[in-house]
């Protein structure tokens, strides 16, 4: 049974950059939360889907940018499917048994090589949603390691949606890349994250799409009966997530600032300067009890929404400069 260093503090709410640290640490690499956070793209992320209840919009297509982010870390991961299935395979009544039939037993198999794998849903809840790290087979349940309180191995009690094999690492690649190599890397990461191109065709919006999305669903939500769990639980839940992400990627980029050169540090400096400044514009809305007066309130409603026009126009100009650095011939 692989042991995982399973390291996560109470407001890192990323299962993916935690499991990606982990797994990393199983390598001896020991990278940061708020490194890992930039490079998957996950503090400019922003996603809604229509179909899911909005507090569960922030644990969506977190893995857009995992095979490049993979492979800037020297890791080899193999995906049982392409990310874009993944999306909808939890509401498919026969993929329970196909998971059990065909993907059990291809994760038992790399377990036996010594080989961990990523894993998104299938956790017992409120952790159903998250990605974890599965290590090892005990009787005929796969157990791992994700963001539960108590840090303690859990089964996977459902199928997982997605999955990826770590079949390799390979560290020079890594130990070469330097602090330009992954702020660019971050940018791309950004902008990819912002355009939803990977999201087209699928009942997915992403970058300002995803706001206006969230304004028309918090609209139509404070309307109807009382949701389960409330409204204004996940949208707290969903702030916090969102000034969290945005707080450790301004972090990240103050950190090696120092290290890069020319215009990036320019960039880097815009680029944390307007993460504070949507962490702050956020803040009121963090509070489940502040968020709940609200929507009970003649223009409550109204006041998230604005914020949240605030926050889409400032992410907007931050990935429009950054887009100078992605596009060809830059």
């Amino acid at each position: 049974m692989t042991r995982l260093r399973w390291t996560a503090s109470q407001n890192h709410y990323e299962s993916l950059a935690v499991s990606l640290r982990a797994v990393l640490a199983h390598f001896q690499q020991d990278r940061s939360y708020d490194e890992l956070l930039a490079a998957l793209g996950l503090g400019t992320a922003t996603v809604a889907v229509p179909d899911d209840p909005l507090g569960w919009w922030c644990t969506c297509a977190r893995d857009l940018w995992l095979a490049e982010t993979a492979k800037l870390y020297g890791l080899q991961l193999r995906e049982m499917h392409p990310p874009q299935t993944a999306l909808g395979l939890g509401r498919s009544p026969e993929y329970a048994q196909h998971f059990r039939d065909s993907y059990v037993p291809l994760v038992a198999r790399a377990l036996e090589h010594e080989q961990l794998v990523l894993a998104w849903c299938g956790w017992p809840s409120p952790c159903d949603r998250l990605w974890g790290v599965i290590t090892h087979v005990d009787g005929q349940m796969l157990v791992g390691q994700t963001l539960s309180r108590d840090r303690r191995s859990l089964p996977l009690t459902g199928p997982a949606n997605q999955l990826y094999i770590v079949e390799g690492f390979d560290p020079p690649g890594l130990e070469s890349a330097t602090p330009t190599d992954f702020f660019d890397h971050a940018a791309r990461a950004a902008s990819a994250m912002w355009s939803g191109a990977w999201a087209a065709e699928l009942d997915i919006q992403m970058g300002p799409s995803a706001y206006q999305v969230w304004q028309t669903t918090l609209r139509a939500s404070a309307k109807e009966p009382a949701a389960t769990p409330s409204l204004h639980s996940q949208q707290s839940r969903a702030t916090r997530v969102h000034a969290a992400a945005r707080t450790y990627l301004a972090t990240w980029l103050r950190r090696i600032a120092g290290a890069l050169a020319g215009d990036r540090i320019q960039m880097a400096a815009h680029w944390a300067n307007a993460c504070d400044r949507i962490a702050e514009r956020l803040l009121p809305y963090e509070s489940a009890d502040v968020v709940r007066e609200l929507l009970d309130q003649p223009g409550g409603v109204d006041r998230i929404c604005r914020a949240l026009d605030d926050i889409c126009a400032l992410e907007s100009n931050v990935v429009e400069t950054l887009e100078t650095l992605t596009s060809p011939g830059s």
